[in-house]
């Protein structure tokens, strides 16, 4: 990879900067790096949504430009002094924690900064009891963190497919108003690895009494 940071641009009258270009033989990869505190309140998780409203905006000149032949052979050119050849466009908004971090319903996809480090650098997930890469192979390769990416790639299927939807009420002056959410059930993940992913390592052991553990039982595990 060639990985610039910090790059400013002007695209048809409009200022721009990108946090981090990642290029490749084949792709550009552009992320938007936004680091909000954890929200404690709704006032915090509207400031964090705000935060990706920002990111999506930028993302969105920034792809513009890139695909843009003229504007990218210029500017690879004058500011990267490498090939500005056309490459396949991808984009990411990189959170330093894990919320919406697999939220479908944007333009470009959102993804937390341990995700992406675990990708790069071990590709394992790991459970009390085993551990599973995610790497397609024994080593890391660039068709791994396309797949990280993508809405539709493993990680993110498993990330989702993990998730179990309830349902809370508010009741107020008469009218009642239901919602839906969804929360994290571990012991899906931990089954959805290993049935799905390569595995690392594995105490048969402790892994025979997970199966055996409830629901109940299972949240109170302390998880690394």
């Amino acid at each position: 990879y060639e990985i610039f940071t910090n790059k400013k641009f002007k695209y048809k009258g409009k200022k721009g900067e990108i946090d981090v270009l990642v290029v490749s033989d084949s792709d550009l990869i552009i992320i938007e790096c936004k680091g909000p505190l954890v929200p404690t309140s709704n006032f915090e998780m509207r400031a964090t949504f705000e935060h990706i409203e920002k990111s999506q905006k930028q993302l969105d000149l920034s792809k513009e430009a890139f695909e843009d032949d003229g504007f990218r052979n210029k500017f690879f050119r004058d500011s990267l002094h490498i090939d500005g050849k056309r490459r396949n466009v991808y984009t990411c908004t990189v959170l330093g924690n894990r919320l919406f971090s697999i939220w479908s319903g944007v333009r470009h996809p959102i993804r937390n900064i341990y995700e992406l480090d675990m990708i790069l650098n071990n590709g394992e997930i790991s459970s009390p009891f085993a551990k599973w890469s995610i790497w397609k192979e024994q080593k890391y390769s660039h068709a791994d963190l396309l797949d990280f990416l993508r809405q539709d790639g493993v990680f993110i299927k498993i990330m989702q497919d993990s998730m179990d939807s309830y349902f809370n009420k508010l009741t107020f002056a008469g009218k009642t108003i239901q919602y839906e959410s969804y929360m994290w059930n571990m012991r899906k993940l931990f089954l959805l690895c290993d049935n799905e992913l390569r595995l690392v390592e594995k105490n048969q052991e402790e892994w025979d009494v997970f199966l055996k553990i409830s629901e109940e039982q299972m949240n109170t595990i302390d998880l690394k």
